[in-house]
């Protein structure tokens, strides 16, 4: 089993050493996936907007959360930085 990190702030990409590392992001990204089930909205972060095809994935994505009974809201951030999370 082998897991990845990626650290935004420095763009690397970064292989977990030992499993307790695999062992500490799959339970962070269980909590993480628990909490977004119980939020009542779900933001969507857009940074580009010239990619193809991305009005259907964001009307797609739209409508999986509507059916989930969460409330979407997009935000069209260009480019993406520490200031605007």
């Amino acid at each position: 089993l082998s897991f990845s990190f990626f650290d935004p702030a420095s763009n690397t990409l970064s292989e977990a050493k030992d499993l307790l590392d695999c062992t500490a992001a799959l339970k962070r990204r269980y909590f993480l996936m628990m909490k977004t089930k119980d939020a009542e909205r779900v933001g969507i972060m857009v940074a580009t907007t010239a990619v193809p095809g991305y009005k259907a994935m964001m009307d797609r994505l739209k409508t999986i959360i509507k059916a989930a009974d969460k409330i979407p809201y997009v935000f069209y951030v260009g480019k993406i930085n520490p200031a605007k999370l």
